[in-house]
């Protein structure tokens, strides 16, 4: 890239809304490993005696 000895113009850092969305996410996530850490045990409950009654 040839500039002919100019300087090149520093690039403007552009604002993210990572925290807001990091907070979601995360909210979502956990919210979802609760609800598996609930339902998880009733299902392998349900499993386990289809599993013993065949």
């Amino acid at each position: 890239m040839d500039t002919d000895g100019d300087m090149l113009a520093p690039i403007a850092p552009v604002e993210s809304s990572a925290p807001a969305d990091a907070d979601d996410s995360l909210g979502f996530v956990r919210g979802l490993a609760y609800g598996l850490a609930c339902v998880a045990p009733f299902w392998g409950l349900v499993i386990a005696s289809a599993w013993l009654a065949f």
